[in-house]
């Protein structure tokens, strides 16, 4: 039971500061250059008319696209997060599906305990698992 509340607190640490306060920020960063985006394209829109008089489609086309390549940068930098992250949970999942086999595997080729008995410790695992860490 300790192993596993240390286990709980080491994962949620990492996950804390790994991923969950990065991914605040850049998400910050993505709405606010989405937003940006959004008004520069609102902006070339209402005023078509005179940047086509003035011939200034060129210096909107080059603002236009600095600010689609900021957003574009923050949006992959925001994918490589979520990336990490959902590879980190997986490599967890996949680590506590066998973690409780370890333990017990000497003492089922021993003969002291059954197969049943380890498959009822799965399950066990699982729920608890499920318990701490499905927030």
């Amino acid at each position: 039971c300790r192993l596993m509340i240390a286990f709980t607190l080491i994962y949620t640490a990492i996950m804390l500061k790994g991923f969950a306060s990065p991914l605040m920020r850049i998400q910050r960063r993505v709405l606010a250059l989405e937003a940006d985006f959004r008004y520069v394209l609102m902006r070339l829109r209402e005023n078509a008319e005179s940047i086509a008089f003035f011939q200034g489609a060129g210096a909107e086309r080059e603002l236009s696209e600095q600010f689609f390549v900021r957003t574009l940068t923050a949006l992959y930098k925001k994918l490589c997060i979520e990336s990490g992250y959902h590879s980190f949970q997986g490599v967890v999942g996949y680590f506590m599906f066998f973690a409780i086999y370890i333990p017990l595997a000497p003492l089922y080729f021993k003969g002291e305990i059954g197969f049943g008995a380890m498959t009822q410790a799965h399950i066990l695992l699982i729920q608890l698992e499920k318990s701490m860490f499905d927030f």
